[in-house]
């Protein structure tokens, strides 16, 4: 596997527990640092994002 992509991913969500886990596995290990950024989702797209630990 090459290095990470030295640059930042900023992920925009609201609701969207059924994408999120697709998106952020295929980001892992691609760039340096993911952020997540939630607009108040009620279904579970934070406990999904919480499962991915992404070091920069």
């Amino acid at each position: 596997m090459t290095a990470p992509i030295d640059c930042s991913v900023v992920v925009l969500t609201l609701n969207e527990e059924a994408n999120i886990g697709r998106l952020l596995e295929s980001l892992e290990g691609w760039v340096a640092a993911i952020f997540v950024v939630d607009s108040g989702s009620t279904d579970g797209t934070l406990e999904v994002a919480r499962r991915f630990r992404i070091y920069p």
